[in-house]
């Protein structure tokens, strides 16, 4: 039977060696080379792929559809992340950038994301075209027959360093009394710390497709060893986390307390406003932190709320000058770098910036609280059934939820699912995932003990 391709909120995902094979990755490529010559795109594509079972061969079969097409194809030789195939993309005047990857998601997974000519992820109505294009059939044996150039296998890894090294001052954080740990958790991440500051230490840094069993996603629960290390070692000021192709940022202090995207996103808009005096709008996702729009109220900077998904705040950073833009998910764009996610690029920003402020993360943390007050946020990742998913939706869309725990619903929001306001600043909301079977609660109040009471009496009103 002929697997639909229908890409998600970032990118097609699906399980290796069952929707996840050599000849969707060909059907989705040959697609894409029509939807390249039919929008008189430049032809030529960067392809990469992480540190995933089989990302050499399937961005090799992606590399022969190009060529197979009449596409330049610039191939990365080894793994790469995200980010430096949008930033091969831009540098290269390539007409898309491709990257072999599934992101965060568990290691049965892989996935095929689209990068577009400005240096970020293609949007929604170019997407639709690219699916529209994808065949039912291809001509397989002659794709196969075809051989690619060593001039085709390029280095993509040294000029993106080489850019880092233009944008941050490596030298004075070398010179800061900062000892910094990298968790790449197994993914494409590893190493670019440790060439950049050898004294840094990258925790677990090598090749594992099976992720020790968690998925590459920097969230606590995932991190658990890692603090424990932390803690252990006692002997780190900061560690920094990425996802399996690194463009989602994590973080910990030095005794591996977990500081979550939402102060992450905090961190940077912060960093930016209050010490280098920049301004301009801001974006964020539906499911991010109120303080984001409580800080921007108080510093007179516009605020646009996307849907879930960084396409819609790259999109947004193309057309107009934005500060920072982030998600819950761990993926923001700063100003003065390409509009995509770089958890990497992130790590150095706030690196450099507490070097040269010689205060620690802490500090920092204790500063933005004292102007926006503090809050507690929380996500719950529940698995589903198809007919369990036809319940939660059944039960979202007939407005009969009132009150949740022990507060009246004063508001719902459903620009990107269901968004349950219980006052000024608690909220609790529900959302199905795009590229996986799961339903994801969040909540965000005053202490973490009323996050938990919110998102468990939701999960009892919906499974």
């Amino acid at each position: 039977m002929i697997t639909q391709i229908k890409f998600g909120t970032d990118g097609w995902r699906a399980i290796i060696a069952k929707e996840f094979t050599v000849e969707n990755v060909i059907r989705i490529s040959v697609g894409a080379s029509l939807y390249i010559k039919k929008n008189n795109l430049p032809k030529k594509v960067v392809i990469g792929h992480d540190c995933r079972f089989n990302g050499e061969l399937f961005s090799l079969f992606a590399a022969k559809a190009f060529k197979h097409e009449g596409i330049e194809v610039v191939l990365a030789k080894g793994f790469v992340t995200t980010p430096m195939i949008s930033f091969a993309a831009l540098q290269n005047n390539c007409g898309l950038g491709i990257i072999i990857t599934a992101s965060h998601n568990p290691p049965e997974y892989n996935g095929y994301k689209l990068k577009s000519k400005s240096g970020g992820p293609l949007i929604d109505s170019e997407i639709k075209k690219v699916e529209d294009f994808i065949p039912n059939e291809i001509n397989l044996p002659s794709i196969e027959k075809v051989e690619l150039e060593e001039g085709e296998m390029v280095d993509l890894t040294t000029p993106y360093i080489n850019y880092l090294k233009t944008k941050f001052d490596f030298d004075a954080i070398s010179a800061s009394n900062i000892n910094v740990a990298f968790n790449p958790m197994f993914g494409s991440g590893q190493g670019i710390f440790k060439t950049l500051l050898p004294k840094s230490e990258e925790y677990k840094s090598y090749r594992n497709p099976l992720f020790e069993g968690i998925s590459p996603e920097p969230i606590l629960k995932n991190l658990t060893q890692f603090s424990a290390y932390l803690k252990y070692e006692n002997r780190f000021d900061l560690a920094f986390v990425v996802d399996g192709d690194a463009d989602r940022i994590g973080m910990m202090d030095g005794q591996g307390n977990y500081i979550n995207s939402h102060e992450i996103m905090l961190i940077l808009l912060w960093i930016l406003v209050k010490y280098k005096n920049q301004t301009g709008p801001v974006a964020t996702g539906f499911s991010s932190t109120d303080k984001i729009r409580i800080m921007c109220e108080k510093y007179n900077l516009p605020l646009t709320i996307v849907p879930i998904g960084f396409k819609h705040i790259s999109k947004l950073m193309i057309d107009q000058p934005i500060l920072m833009g982030g998600e819950e998910s761990g993926g923001i764009a700063v100003a003065g770098h390409i509009p995509e996610r770089d958890g990497i690029f992130n790590s150095f920003l706030i690196l450099e910036f507490l070097a040269k402020q010689n205060i620690t993360i802490n500090q920092l943390l204790n500063e933005i609280e004292a102007k926006l007050g503090a809050f507690a946020y929380n996500r719950l990742d529940l698995k589903i059934t198809e007919e369990q998913k036809s319940k939660v939706l059944k039960t979202l869309s007939s407005n009969s939820i009132t009150q949740i725990a022990d507060k009246k619903v004063q508001n719902l929001e459903t620009l990107d699912g269901y968004k349950f306001r219980l006052s000024n600043s608690e909220w609790v909301m529900a959302r199905l995932s795009g590229t996986e079977p799961l339903l994801r609660i969040y909540a965000e109040a005053e202490t973490p003990k009323l996050v938990e009471s919110y998102i468990e009496a939701l999960k009892e009103i919906l499974i």
